[in-house]
């Protein structure tokens, strides 16, 4: 087992951005941004209480408490709409998880939007969510000019609209699960003004960044000293929605009501082009469901009772000990009930070993399956926040709660226990940590990813190779990746079958290992098919995020599984690839191949994998190099051998291994 920190990563290795398009920056909005010293001057521009206001929500934003757009829409207590607008062309196709987890997303969705809507009609009992939805083919902006064509009809004398937006940063902005990319054509147009907001820890740092990237610190520690230490300074002070009964509510007929669960799984599909018509694929969906890593949303945290603006925020006052003297995951164990007892919330898949696994780390062994019998969940075998981390992973993507509110949270516990004098004696990474220090580091790694991944985007230093970095989002956490098209195969069809071949790499390296192997690759492929090569960086190493997780060897073959569908399958159409590794990846990579070949069904014999989830049988091929894995003790093996032969994954399933170290 391994346990990596974020706190004491330090990553030096340039990237680029693959995006082709130009966003408008922060910079770009600055001007259309009112804080909250010059809100009331752009409302007096409008016309006072007569102002039209659209906060659009997103993935990212679905949530009422620290919302500066909801805030500042309600402050000026004129007409109101919130609009949240479920595409399937722009939006949807991006959604982080959608694609090899759809079902799970879909149910996540109609929680979070379900949550808002009752949220706001407690801020004002008369306003209610809008979802716009539309057909295979219909894009974000022109469902949102039927919204506004709707406004005009409805309110004819009306001569201006804002639309309020969440700025998620730059590189989730171009990943397009947002609002704002598609918002860009938007601007200036006489009728329509964006007011582009954010909820950034650092307004500084994001600036700096921008201002002068071959500056801005290169690895965390430096980035800690130099903007986190300094918190007074540079921390942003959330603001609260409070109750308004001030606001217009506006209500539009056709798209007053919150889609089901089984609508946006419908969306999702048409997005991803799954036939859900089909049995086969329909059954495979289902299959799929409940296969993300162990006690989050996407692998056995119930949604319905769990994944609410409010569920979430009492977990977060649970963890922080508010109200007792309990705190961090043990405290969550023992006051929610949401992961043991008789109330447990958590199912295990049986098929999936990372459940197997972790569930051991949880239990001892003592569950093997039924969600009744989770009754001895200790904590002290996982990294200290190790259950929050994961419980806020879908949250904290689909922005149930912001950053910042964490942040600020943590600040008001720690001003209420009062200050401790060993705290400017001994240093902190000398100390063991309570909530307060886990809560800080997972928000502000969090922070420094995503400006860390924006530098690197505004130098470009990898374009000398010719390689691009793309970044994706595996459970809420921002990965990178590398890649080269090495050959581009045959002109003469309009329809090119692309192959590809994914490089895992070895142990404390990243997938720039495979720069020079990639580039001489471009001179030996040759052939009729276009030929790409992608080297993801495994998660908790290189510049992607390191969350406070338990590192098991199937955490890393569920990612692969992850990056090979929703990457190298999805995002850039591979028809089939080999998959090659060295050292630890030679490991991985050979059992994600056999994963891959796997599909379970109900007339089959049920075969463990890593994640449970079925496989793409898209991998033709498999390269080792170096491979190296997981060393079993004497007794270990002894056992495994004599449950009738069992095989490592075997004996995982059975909970005959102990912890995963």
């Amino acid at each position: 087992m391994l346990r990596l920190f974020a706190v004491l990563a330090t990553v030096s290795i340039a990237a680029q951005g693959v995006f082709s398009f130009t966003l408008p920056t922060a910079a770009t909005f600055q001007q259309q941004r009112p804080s909250s010293s010059s809100a009331s001057q752009l409302y007096e521009r409008i016309g006072g209480g007569s102002s039209f206001d659209i906060v659009l929500f997103g993935a990212g934003d679905l949530r009422t408490t620290d919302h500066d757009g909801l805030a500042t829409a309600l402050s000026n207590g004129g007409k109101i709409l919130p609009l949240c607008i479920l595409d399937t062309e722009n939006t949807l196709p991006n959604m982080p998880m959608g694609r090899s987890h759809t079902f799970d997303t879909a149910a996540i969705l109609s929680s979070s939007l379900e949550s808002l809507n009752g949220n706001l009609s407690s801020i004002n009992q008369e306003l209610k969510l809008h979802v716009k939805t539309g057909a295979k083919g219909q894009q974000f902006k022109e469902l949102l000019n039927d919204v506004v064509e709707e406004i005009k009809i409805q309110y004819p004398d009306l001569e201006h609209v804002t639309i309020h937006a969440c700025d998620l940063g730059e590189v989730d902005n171009q990943l397009g699960y947002g609002t704002l990319l598609h918002l860009k054509d938007y601007q200036d147009n006489g009728f329509v003004t964006v007011n582009a907001w954010n909820c950034h820890l650092r307004k500084q740092a994001w600036e700096d960044v921008e201002i002068s990237p071959s500056s801005f610190p290169s690895n965390f520690l430096d980035y800690e000293k130099k903007y986190c230490l300094r918190d007074k300074k540079y921390a942003v002070k959330r603001e609260d929605v409070s109750k308004n009964n001030r606001v217009e509510a506006v209500k539009i007929d056709s798209i007053n009501k919150v889609p089901s669960k089984e609508d946006i799984s419908k969306l999702l599909c048409a997005a991803f082009d799954y036939n859900l018509n089909d049995e086969d694929t329909k059954s495979k969906l289902e299959r799929d469901c409940n296969t993300g890593i162990f006690a989050t949303h996407w692998g056995g945290l119930d949604i319905i009772s769990t994944f609410t603006e409010d569920s979430v925020l009492e977990a977060i006052a649970t963890f922080f000990g508010e109200g007792s003297d309990n705190d961090g995951d043990e405290a969550l164990v023992q006051r929610l009930k949401w992961w043991s007892g008789t109330q447990s919330k958590l199912t295990r898949n049986n098929l999936s070993l990372e459940h197997s696994a972790i569930n051991w780390m949880m239990t001892g062994g003592s569950d093997n399956s039924s969600t009744s019998s989770f009754d001895s969940v200790k904590t002290k075998s996982l990294i200290e926040g190790e259950l929050w981390t994961r419980y806020l992973a879908a949250p904290l993507l689909f922005g149930l709660v912001s950053p910042r509110y964490i942040l600020q949270k943590a600040r008001d516990i720690e001003s209420s226990k009062g200050s401790n004098l060993l705290d400017n004696i001994v240093p902190t990474l000398l100390k063991s940590k309570n909530s307060i220090d886990v809560a800080r580091t997972l928000v502000e790694a969090r922070e420094w990813h995503k400006l860390f991944a924006y530098k690197n985007m505004l130098q470009n230093e990898d374009k000398k190779d010719n390689l691009y970095v793309g970044y994706w989002r595996w459970h809420g956490f921002l990965c990178r990746y590398v890649g080269l098209v090495i050959n581009k195969g045959s002109e003469k069809s309009e329809l090119i079958e692309k192959e590809g071949i994914v490089l895992v790499h070895g142990f404390g390296a990243s997938g720039s290992q495979w720069k020079k192997t990639i580039t001489e690759l471009e001179h030996i492929v040759s052939g009729d098919k276009e030929v790409e090569a992608l080297a993801p960086d495994l998660i908790g190493f290189g510049q992607c995020e390191k969350p406070s997780l338990t590192y098991t060897q199937y955490l890393w073959e569920s990612y692969i599984a992850s990056f090979t569908k929703d990457i190298a399958i999805g995002r850039q159409k591979w028809s089939s690839y080999t998959i090659g590794g060295n050292s630890i990846g030679g490991y991985t990579a050979m059992s994600a191949s056999a994963d891959d070949t796997v599909v379970n069904n109900d007339t089959d014999s049920l075969i463990v994998t890593c994640s449970g989830a079925n496989g793409s049988r898209k991998c033709k091929g498999l390269v080792l190099m170096n491979s190296a894995g997981k060393v079993f003790k004497k007794e270990e093996i002894e056992l495994m051998a004599s449950e009738n032969g069992s095989t490592v994954a075997e004996a995982t399933a059975n909970d005959l291994i102990g912890l995963s170290r």
